[in-house]
């Protein structure tokens, strides 16, 4: 019996199937091929918002993020980049300043954007969070510590919370007596106390506790009281620990390890085509699948993962090292991954903006009832799979606790948390079972699901699962294929019913419009647990790239996963 990835590879037929490894280097690029995006990006972003189309070169994001992009530019492409003054060109050029290795173009770039008037928050923050932890000179420090204290006179949260940043590199006294001052004042408002209490530890290393426990006793609002009470003190937490599901992943290795790479492997497979059309597929793939598709405009590595794989193994790397749950620590663990992708010490698995933002919101110190945005977006379902792999055994009630707390930092909307709910009771569902019942798992979905425009999707699907004259296109068209949770979800359990096997699976999810390597993860996660390891082909684990990640989380081992 096969037990183990080392164990698919070791057989002959396995060996012949995997395609030959590519020999490359991380920042081997055509310069040539650099400048073209960089034009297509000066074009784009020059027409009016409604007329862009940026598509294809948001997916060339890790061409422009390699550490040569600057250093290849010449003074001619720079300036042209500044003169645009759009956001979109500033990014692009601090993303090339932080992970250039010439200290000159770096300095010259990052001091234009720290002076400028037309930065934007975003793109100041950005800048203030690299300067702030990396010095460069004494000029650069001194406009540095004026920025911050300007916006930390700003009683506006967004403006203020720049100046923050900066304070929370500890380099700056001046900035900490600041916060400490405006803890006191009571004309500062309560939003902008309760980041300086969530940043306190950092902030104030030596005296945090006393400067809290003064505040209490001073008399705050109530929420204050409660947010300094809870940092004073540790509770145990309410949810499940290392030890409670050491069992249950001995009993469910096979699915589970099946489920984790059925769902990286339909992530890296929708990757390659997310940012292409039906029509424009036929001409931009080049040949057949090898096993992941390549395109013209595919610049990672094939069987390269997006954040939707991001955010379920950091959720379970995040529970492996706590020896337990706390979404707390999990939402900490996401904030200081953006932070490092930010800073160019992590790659950047193309978070959404959305995301983007409300991880640096978490990483600023927002609380996490705070943080979250109303987004219907599928970054709320795509972290489901390591909850439903550690509350098998849960009771009901405390497993709905649960999934709303991991979903509600990032995506607090009823509709998020509903299709959450429902991704986790498919997924154990398939994990205790060995033969498909089409229409069993339908009516558990139904049963189960509190929003009524899913329930609509639902019927549709159960209609059409069993129409065999329905042409795929019209299913995607009527089903609906964008990154919301109540179109992706329902395409997903569509495509998963109609495939008779992995190949079709990945096939029917990404040859679509839309959202394509989120619905793959999904499908390949409900395939893997249904299916185990013998439904998911060795030829696709070969080239994934964070295959020994699984492989540590699946033993209950602590692996450092990109951050």
């Amino acid at each position: 019996m096969v037990n183990t990835l080392s164990d698919w590879e070791a057989t002959d037929d396995n060996k012949k199937n995997q395609p030959p490894s590519k020999e490359t280097t991380p920042d081997e690029v055509d310069v040539e091929e650099i400048r073209k995006v960089i034009r297509i990006y000066l074009r784009e972003i020059e027409l009016p918002q409604e007329q862009r189309n940026l598509s294809k070169v948001v997916g060339q994001k890790d061409l422009l993020q390699r550490s040569s992009t600057l250093d290849i530019l010449t003074d001619e492409d720079i300036e042209s980049l500044k003169q645009n003054k759009s956001s979109l060109a500033r990014k692009v050029l601090i993303d090339a300043a932080i992970r250039s290795e010439d200290q000159d173009k770096k300095t010259k770039i990052l001091e234009w954007i720290l002076l400028s008037k037309e930065s934007g928050h975003v793109n100041l923050q950005l800048v203030l969070n690299y300067l702030s932890i990396n010095y460069i000179n004494e000029e650069i420090d001194a406009h540095l510590l004026k920025k911050a204290k300007l916006y930390l006179k700003k009683q506006k949260i967004q403006s203020w919370g720049i100046g923050l940043i900066v304070a929370r590199s500890g380099r700056f006294p001046e900035l900490t007596d600041l916060l400490k001052s405006q803890l006191k004042d009571p004309l500062i408002p309560d939003e902008i106390k309760e980041l300086i209490i969530n940043n306190a530890s950092q902030l104030f290393p030596q005296d945090w506790k006393i400067l809290l426990q003064e505040d209490i006793n001073l008399g705050m609002s109530p929420r204050l009281r409660s947010i300094s009470e809870t940092a004073l003190t540790t509770k145990p937490s309410p949810y499940p620990a290392l030890s409670d599901v050491s069992e249950t992943f001995v009993v469910y290795e096979d699915k589970f390890r099946a489920a984790l790479m059925g769902h990286a492997i339909g992530d890296a497979y929708g990757n390659s085509l997310e940012i292409l059309k039906r029509h424009e597929m036929r001409e931009d793939i080049l040949g057949e699948a090898n096993p992941y598709p390549q395109t013209i405009y595919s610049y990672e590595d094939q069987g390269t993962t997006t954040d939707d794989t991001v955010l379920a193994l950091l959720l379970l790397q995040n529970f492996i090292r706590n020896q337990g749950f706390r979404p707390e620590n999990y939402a900490t663990l996401l904030g200081k991954y953006q932070n490092k992708v930010d800073l160019g010490q992590a790659p950047d698995r193309h978070f959404s903006a959305n995301t983007a933002a409300v991880l640096r919101r978490i990483h600023l110190g927002y609380s996490l009832d705070r943080s979250g945005r109303a987004s219907l977006g599928n970054g709320s379902i795509l972290r489901c799979l390591p909850i439903s792999m550690i509350t098998m055994n849960t009771e009901e009630e405390k497993k709905a606790e649960i999934i709303r707390d991991t979903v509600r930092f990032s995506h607090n909307s009823e509709k998020a948390i509903n299709a959450a709910n429902l991704v986790v009771k498919i997924q154990q569902h398939l994990f205790n079972t060995k033969q498909l019942d089409a229409d069993e798992l339908l009516n558990l979905i139904k049963a189960e699901n509190t929003d009524e425009e899913m329930t609509t999707k639902i019927d549709l699907v159960r209609q059409l699962i069993h129409d065999n004259e329905t042409e795929h296109e019209v299913v995607q068209n009527a089903l609906g294929t964008s990154s919301k949770v109540h179109e992706s979800l329902p395409f997903a359990i569509y495509c998963f019913f109609r495939s008779k096997d992995f190949n079709e699976l990945m096939k029917l999810c990404c040859y679509v419009d839309g959202d394509s390597d989120s619905i793959a993860a999904l499908a390949g996660s409900f395939w893997g647990a249904l299916h185990g390891m013998k439904g998911i082909p060795v030829s696709y684990i070969a080239q994934l790239d964070c295959r020994e990640h699984i492989e540590k989380a699946i033993e209950l081992k602590d692996g450092e996963y990109w951050y």
